[in-house]
């Protein structure tokens, strides 16, 4: 497979995915989230543990029999080195395979975490040998995973992370871009955690959080999972008993998307068998209800799925791996869900409007478009390139419904996941205004492509766009939802002329497109009343004939 881009991904999920594009959009889906996500920022596993037998090697005795040197020949093993061929254990950072054998240990991390140095605490190579405080709360930045995943809880579409991760990437991600996560994300690692108050989206941490031990290390510590002995027990310990429902019952509930998770802990897989046990989910009828950030399913992953499905996973055991299987990697994967967030919005907003079946199906075709091109403006390497770009589109999203200029960096297009049922939408009338920004680009990007103008590529800011016509023109176009948001630009100085195109006017209004020349000897037409046009069931030709007489003018 060659190289993918959001843009490519944003359309295979639409294509192959629509479940869980929708699924996300409600607010269906939790999160799970494994160290892959944090390969370029947190040390990888390997990385950690060629740093144990370093730190092993550091302290070997003399003696044949120092408690050191036979932890470190005990680890050896577990990667199949039980025959140093000579080799001296002092140059072990010199050995032409110690990468290779870090690779191989990586697979029984827990194990090598578990082997007992004589005199120490059982913790000691997970608290000493890789200093795991130090390496996951020093100077680390998130990732665009992690940025990727604050700005999917902001909109209301991930309820629910759970986390093997020590890091703090994903809380450090809430404050670069909200500069807080107060009432935007709660961190639980104890069960006192587990009672309110809530956030928007709750993180479970359960393997531990290294900031918390940091910070608490009486409290925290022993909740600090990596040995193979404390996954056991984790099991069938009652002491873990309250985290185990809590993450059992949401893995039975709601569906799972697993990002950066290979689920080779026996925990992680005890989870999913457990709420089978329950509740298992059921094939076909249930598609989507455990899918996968990979371009392709590991041996545990395959082993997860099934678990989940249960009864129903013998005979259809391709189908649903290929179902589960979302082709790329987090970073692709949460960008393109987060395009999809902001069209399902959109599009589910168009059923407030009073339009003509066709005109609808239109402008449906038209957000489907418009995100494809977000998409491809995401497609970048890293978090100081994707900030800028969604500090363009949050805010033009923002100042398109209220006329406002935004400071800060990520202004959600709605706080909420869309609801569930009609009752809960008449809750919250705010989300509503969500339709006047679906009509504005519908028929600018149909405009398009029946060939009237062309917008500018990509069409980021919403508010603000440069229209080329056929004849060469080039002409700038500003957007309002209202009234309101017209006159709020304008009184902030931001000047919405010399074309302005608003969507609903407050009080009837003249649409005709007539130039006034004031003072400055600059043009400036009256605005452009979309509801005018869309009035008495216009199809799309019609409505798409006057805004373009208007842009001519």
């Amino acid at each position: 497979m060659g190289e993918r881009y959001v843009e490519d991904v944003y359309v295979s999920l639409e294509e192959g995915h629509s479940e869980v594009t929708g699924g996300v959009a409600r607010g269906h889906y939790n999160f799970w989230l494994g160290s892959g996500i944090s390969r370029r920022r947190a040390k990888t596993v390997p990385q950690f543990l060629r740093g144990l037998l370093i730190f092993l090697r550091d302290r070997l005795e003399a003696e044949t029999d120092g408690p050191h040197r036979l932890a470190l020949i005990d680890v050896l093993a577990l990667a199949d080195v039980s025959d140093v061929d000579g080799r001296e254990l002092q140059d072990i950072e010199e050995w032409s395979d110690l990468d290779a054998i870090c690779l191989r240990l990586a697979n029984q991390y827990s194990a090598a975490l578990d082997v007992d140095v004589d005199g120490q605490d059982p913790d000691y190579l997970l608290w000493d040998g890789i200093d795991v405080v130090a390496q996951y709360t020093g100077p680390i930045e998130p990732d665009i995973e992690h940025v990727a995943v604050a700005l999917l809880g902001a909109e209301g579409a991930v309820p629910t992370l759970v986390s093997a991760n020590w890091d703090p990437l994903v809380e450090r991600a809430y404050e670069l871009v909200f500069t807080s996560r107060s009432g935007l994300l709660k961190v639980e690692v104890h069960p006192d955690e587990f009672r309110p108050p809530h956030a928007r989206t709750e993180l479970i941490k359960f393997h531990g959080c290294a900031t918390l031990a940091l910070e608490n290390e009486g409290r925290y510590r022993p909740l600090m999972i990596a040995r193979k002995s404390q996954i056991s027990d984790w099991i069938t310990d009652d002491k873990f008993r309250a985290l185990r429902e809590r993450v059992t019952g949401i893995v039975r509930d709601t569906k799972t998307l697993i990002a950066g998770l290979s689920a080779q802990d026996a925990d992680i897989q005890a989870v999913f068998g457990a709420a089978a046990n329950m509740n298992a989910w059921s094939w076909p009828d249930q598609p989507g209800a455990v899918v996968i950030a990979t371009p392709e399913l590991g041996h545990d992953q395959k082993q997860v799925l099934k678990q989940a499905y249960d009864g129903t996973y013998s005979g259809h055991a391709h189908e649903i791996q290929r179902n589960a299987q979302l082709g790329a990697y987090p970073s692709l994967v949460f960008l393109a869900l987060l395009v999809h967030v902001w069209v399902e919005k959109l599009a589910h907003s168009v059923g407030y409007v009073t339009l003509t079946e066709g005109t609808e199906g239109e402008i449906t075709a038209a957000l489907s478009r418009w995100g494809q091109r977000i998409a491809a403006a995401l497609s970048v390497d890293d978090v100081d390139e994707l900030l800028p770009l969604v500090s363009v589109i949050s805010r033009g999203f923002a100042r398109f419904k209220d006329g406002k200029e935004y400071t800060g960096t990520f202004v959600p297009l709605s706080t909420q996941a869309i609801p569930d049922s009609e009752f809960v939408e008449v809750l919250h009338p705010s989300e509503y205004g969500l339709s006047k920004m679906s009509v504005a680009i519908g028929v600018l990007l149909s405009g398009e492509e029946q060939g009237k103008w062309n917008l500018v590529d990509p069409p980021l800011d919403v508010t603000t766009l440069d229209i080329h016509l056929p004849s060469g023109v080039i002409r700038q176009l500003r957007s309002f939802a209202h009234d309101g948001a017209y006159a709020a630009a304008a009184m902030q100085g931001d000047s919405p002329g010399p074309l302005t195109l608003i969507v609903e006017s407050s009080v009837r209004q003249r649409r005709s497109p007539v130039h006034q020349v004031g003072r400055t000897g600059r043009f400036d037409a009256q605005p452009f009343y979309l509801e005018e046009a869309l009035g008495a069931q216009s199809a799309m030709a019609d409505v798409l004939a006057e805004l373009e007489g208007y842009l001519l003018l």
